[in-house]
């Protein structure tokens, strides 16, 4: 069982993005993509740059976006970036 907790998230194309990072007394962090309340992509990282990756259903007849959530994990901190083809976009932490 984790002993600390983070989430982070973003609406992106009426799709809800998010990252739960669930720490562990190994010192490794557990981090978990869902899309749309579904699991898709699990990592774990101690400090430096991971990645999850996903596909980004599409409203009209293409095929799915692939797309990449960055985590940077620092001492102190972790941030999360989504990145669609050229385009990123930060994830809200939530409070």
């Amino acid at each position: 069982m984790g002993f600390m907790s983070n989430q982070f998230h973003i609406e992106h194309e009426g799709h809800i993005i998010e990252v739960e990072a669930i720490g562990s007394t190994r010192g490794k962090t557990s981090y978990c993509l869902i899309l749309d309340n579904e699991r898709v992509d699990q990592t774990e990282a101690t400090f430096g740059t991971c990645k999850l990756r996903g596909k980004l259903p599409s409203n009209d007849s293409k095929s799915p976006q692939p797309f990449v959530i960055r985590i940077k994990v620092g001492i102190f901190s972790e941030s999360c970036t989504l990145e669609i083809g050229e385009r990123s976009f930060k994830l809200a932490r939530n409070k």
